[in-house]
């Protein structure tokens, strides 16, 4: 999926996808709710730009765990503590990569870059809702498309607030 992504960027931008850790400059920081497949894919795409590193080695750079889905996480689990899988449990958070995504004491990301961007999801996870409306289980190409001209219509409507201090409707439901 991310490989598909990154060439379907450059196919509509007509630039290499760039990431800082790799390029010293492009994409810095991806905040992640810790969906273990799409770590993987993203480690796998990072591995064919830069052999020389482990897919894992790559998500130290550039992956940072949404704070809330790891409490969510530590309360659902220490309310188990009595279950032998525990131990699984700790042994997965000792993961190098997955460490290096929760604490700056352990990641390779530069510490400005590690202050200065979320500790959660939730800004992606509130847009879900709008941009759903233009459709959801697309191809990636149609859904890069169509997302690209949903924040289109997002920025035209935030320069018309900012010139005009006109706000969009807003249907009150009573």
């Amino acid at each position: 999926m991310f490989i598909s992504f990154f060439n379907y960027d450059e196919i509509l931008t007509s630039k290499k996808f760039q990431f800082q850790h790799i390029h010293n400059t492009g994409l810095g920081c991806i905040i992640v709710d810790l969906d273990l497949a799409q770590a993987k894919g993203l480690g796998k795409a990072l591995k064919t730009i830069v052999p020389s590193k482990k897919g894992k080695e790559h998500l130290e750079y550039i992956i940072k765990l949404c704070r809330v889905h790891f409490q969510r996480n530590v309360h659902n689990t220490l309310e188990k503590l009595n279950e032998p899988k525990i131990q699984d449990w700790i042994s997965f958070y000792k993961t190098p990569w997955i460490l290096a995504s929760l604490t700056q004491a352990y990641t390779k990301m530069p510490t400005n870059l590690w202050n200065s961007t979320p500790f959660d999801t939730n800004i992606a996870e509130s847009a879900y809702a709008s941009v759903n409306r233009e459709g959801t289980k697309l191809k990636l190409r149609v859904a890069i498309v169509k997302g690209w001209n949903f924040d289109l219509l997002a920025y035209k409507r935030i320069g018309i607030h900012s010139k005009f201090s006109i706000l969009k409707q807003i249907k009150l439901l009573v």
